[in-house]
């Protein structure tokens, strides 16, 4: 399950994935910030949960890789 859909479950209990996702090796997310702001609030409100969970990941991992058609680009090393 990717890290979008685990918040958009409960955008309100986001802050509490913090410490399981970061004790994996590995955690994705797809673009959530492109494109048009969603009306509801609802969806509203779970793309920017998603949003701040994955600065505060990308903030205290050792590697950050941003995946475009398959080409790797590495963020953080």
């Amino acid at each position: 399950c990717n890290l979008q859909d685990l918040v958009a479950r409960d955008p309100g209990a986001a802050h509490g994935l913090f410490g399981d996702l970061l004790a994996k090796e590995a955690v994705t997310c797809d673009e959530v910030g492109s494109g048009v702001i969603p009306a509801d609030p609802v969806e509203r409100a779970a793309r920017e949960a998603t949003g701040r969970l994955c600065n505060r990941l990308a903030a205290a991992a050792e590697e950050v890789v941003s995946m475009v058609c398959g080409i790797p680009q590495v963020i953080k090393k």
